[in-house]
């Protein structure tokens, strides 16, 4: 192998940096030049790269009661963290469920209460300085990975409910 060209944009530059695909359909061509001069074979194939990785919230865990107003917000996901490379960053999101909504719908549908891009870490605590959590409520929340910006996975949408209280 004399040569490998890697497209240079946001995808080439997350398969430099990471050494993997984003998930997609992509199209792999090569060229062989034989040493007699001949002309050169070109050769593409179909490629299907799925997502090896995961991205899994950890807690508050699925369909929760929380007993705090600031819950800790956590996840893991299948790399390093610290990352030592400032392209990978996580987005958490979190929103009011309104009633008969599906968590997948809230999520996409309303105004975040909550919106932190550019995590590095996997937890958070829900900020004091935010729109307050209120008893008796339910809510949604999701983390995404990106890298320099795009895309890389999404988690499950998950959610809780803050634990109904008499308020002194």
């Amino acid at each position: 192998l004399e040569s490998l060209s890697i497209a240079d944009n946001a995808y080439g530059s997350y398969m430099n940096g990471t050494s993997r695909l984003l998930e997609g359909t992509y199209e792999l061509c090569y060229e062989v030049f034989t040493l007699g001069g001949e002309l050169p074979t070109n050769q593409c194939y179909p490629l299907i790269a799925t997502n090896s990785t995961f991205l899994h919230l950890v807690s508050p865990s699925d369909r929760s009661v929380v007993n705090v107003t600031n819950p800790a917000l956590t996840w893991t996901h299948s790399g390093i963290v610290p990352s030592s490379d400032p392209r990978e960053t996580f987005t958490l999101t979190l929103v009011e469920m309104l009633d008969g909504q599906k968590a997948s719908q809230a999520i996409a549908e309303n105004s975040p209460l909550l919106l932190i891009p550019k995590l590095t870490s996997h937890a958070t605590l829900y900020p004091l300085n935010t729109p307050r959590l209120e008893a008796g409520k339910q809510y949604a929340w999701q983390v995404i990975h990106l890298y320099d910006g795009y895309l890389v996975q999404a988690s499950d949408v998950w959610t809780f409910r803050l634990e109904d209280w008499e308020d002194p």
